[in-house]
């Protein structure tokens, strides 16, 4: 994907965090999808809104965990700020082959931090019976 589209400065307010990603797998056979990621640089009760191929993800479909302390450089090679971790059960005709858009718009900021917003750690977990 394009780390620099992946990047949201808080001061604006309509812009969209966009990961394009690839994958050829065969959706229809598959016994489960997961669509994981991480926004990194964020608050606990700050909302976004997803969308994947223009498609909504609604919230029975999302699950959300909230790390305030980030991820610590002594034990993973890359550190992380407090981020939000995405886990995402997506449907097959919600992917497709080739070329994925992956669309995350702020809901809700805590418009007092100054940090700058960044989409990362995309993961796409196709499980086959």
């Amino acid at each position: 994907f394009y780390p620099d589209r992946a990047v949201l400065k808080r001061s604006d307010t309509s812009a969209r965090l966009l990961a394009v990603f690839r994958c050829h797998e065969e959706y229809d056979r598959a016994r489960s999808i997961t669509l994981r990621w991480k926004l990194e640089n964020v608050m606990r009760d700050e909302r976004f809104a997803v969308h994947l191929n223009g498609q909504s993800i609604a919230p029975d479909q999302q699950q959300v965990r909230y790390a305030a302390n980030g991820r610590d450089a002594r034990v993973h090679t890359v550190k992380l700020g407090s981020y939000l971790e995405y886990e995402v059960a997506v449907r097959p005709n919600q992917l497709q082959r080739g070329e994925n858009r992956l669309e995350v718009a702020p809901v809700h900021l805590v418009p007092e931090l100054g940090t700058t917003i960044r989409l990362c750690e995309i993961e796409l977990d196709v499980r086959y019976p």
